[in-house]
């Protein structure tokens, strides 16, 4: 037989031979001396269990081998009766470290909760505090893009402003035998040809010549290749913006020329009647009598001003604004640099075909070089920044894109988006017209910050608007 203790001072149950009972043997778990128990005796009384000096060997003597009994005591296997009252359990499945939310600034890890359910501190120390922002380097004015490059643009006008070059008086004042033949002169094309290469004394090219073409070719070129490297994130592609400039340039010029033929149309004849047809008549008779009032010279600086703004101004924003419409019916593959390069497209390409316009007429054997750098360079940015400032406003509201035509959409048009660009556009011409250049070199400037402004507000993150239509 065996007897079956528990060590006294591990807790490991031992099994030893009946015949070393009383005597003291070594734990092989935690390898102390331990006192295997007395035998109990039936009807005797209880027999005091710890060994005599006598019967107990020191602890350095030998003890008996175990080696056969000093196995833990097993358990009773289960007999399976008892299984099904308990409860089915099911492995935890722990998730991975990436799996994780990153929540309360751990840096990716969940923080521990005790067992009230409260988070534990996080033993991670905190993280520095960042520096101090001296710019808020999130405006998108402070980036790389056309905004500032387009500010070159209005340096030639304002050397044409502080260091003005001698006036076509100035230039037929040398040469008294001209001033004679004067009265006689009844267009430009005569006043050239009485000069030797066909120009007047001190202009850059001559009466007929294509050396403009030239100019507008490679001003185009320019201007498309710095959208091109403007705002990488753009969704505008660079075929895109410059279709925008060729079909404003082209079809744009086509459709200011009808508005403006009506409006000379109509000057001197009256219709009668109501209805739609009326109403068409009298805002195609009032954008004559606004062009009208901005070419005579003898009207006053109001006069002027609402001439310019209400059809010079009118008509050529409204032109340029058309392919910035067609841009934005895109939807979500738009974005506010597509915009802004849309509308910076649709300007250079009506500006560079207004400077040919100009050059052919007024220009070519009269006006000396910086003239033409004003046009093709100061204009073509005035009109790049107007428009590209109408986009921008589309772009940030777009409730009213959808049936512009209609008489309940059309005036909300003119009021959200062509309202101050066409006052700018008539306040530039009209002090160009009374001769007050400083005066217009501000409002140039002022068109330039304008906007620097819509930039700044429109291209921080703000949520657009479109108005549902019924």
């Amino acid at each position: 037989m065996s007897l079956r203790f528990s060590c006294p001072n591990c807790d490991r149950a031992l099994r030893v031979r009946e015949e070393l009972a009383g005597k003291r043997i070594r734990c092989p778990q935690c390898q102390q001396p331990a006192t295997v128990p007395a035998v109990p005796q039936a009807d005797e009384e209880e027999i005091d269990d710890s060994p005599t000096d006598s019967e107990s060997p020191p602890d350095d003597g030998e003890f008996p081998d175990l080696s056969e009994f000093t196995r833990p005591a097993r358990r009773s296997a289960s007999t399976g009766e008892d299984d099904e009252d308990l409860p089915q359990l099911r492995p935890i499945a722990r998730p991975k470290r990436s799996s994780l939310p990153r929540e309360d600034g751990t840096g990716g890890f969940v923080r521990a909760m005790d067992a009230e359910g409260t988070v534990r501190a996080s033993k991670k120390k905190a993280a520095p505090p960042p520096p101090p922002v001296l710019l808020n380097r999130a405006n998108p004015i402070y980036s790389f893009g056309p905004h500032w490059a387009m500010l070159l643009l209005f340096i030639p006008l304002a050397i044409s402003v502080f260091l003005p070059t001698p006036g076509l008086d100035e230039r037929l004042m040398e040469h008294p035998d001209v001033l004679e033949k004067l009265e006689t002169v009844s267009s430009v094309d005569e006043l050239c040809a009485m000069f030797p290469n066909d120009r007047v004394p001190g202009a850059h090219l001559a009466r007929h010549t294509w050396m403009h073409w030239v100019y507008a070719v490679v001003a185009l070129c320019v201007y498309w290749a710095l959208l091109c490297f403007s705002w990488r994130e753009s969704t505008a592609s660079p075929t895109r913006l410059l279709v925008t400039g060729l079909i404003t340039g082209t079809l744009g010029i086509v459709l200011l020329l009808a508005f403006q033929f009506l409006a000379f149309g109509t000057q001197g004849f009256w219709m009668r009647g109501r209805g739609i047809a009326m109403l068409i008549f009298l805002i195609v008779k009032f954008i004559g009598y606004s062009y009208v009032c901005a070419l005579d010279p003898n009207s006053s600086l109001l006069g002027s001003l609402m001439g310019f703004t209400c059809g010079v101004g009118l008509c050529e924003e409204f032109c340029k604004a058309m392919p910035i419409v067609y841009y934005l019916r895109d939807g979500e593959k738009t974005n506010w640099q597509g915009a802004c390069l849309v509308g910076l497209a649709s300007g250079i390409g009506f500006g560079v075909s207004e400077g040919l316009q100009y050059s052919a007429d007024f220009y070519n054997g009269v006006a000396p070089g910086l003239m033409y750098l004003v046009r093709f360079m100061s204009c073509v940015g005035l009109h790049a920044v107007w428009s590209s400032g109408v986009a921008l406003l589309m772009y940030a509201n777009q409730d009213y894109l959808d049936e512009i035509f209609s008489w309940e959409i059309f005036p909300m048009f003119l009021y959200e988006y062509l309202l101050v660009p066409m006052f700018l556009h008539g306040l530039y011409d009209t002090l160009l017209k009374k001769d007050m250049e400083l005066w217009a070199l501000a409002v140039a400037f002022g068109s330039f910050f304008w906007w620097l402004w819509v930039i700044s507000r429109i291209g921080t993150p703000v949520p657009r608007r479109r108005r549902a239509m019924a």
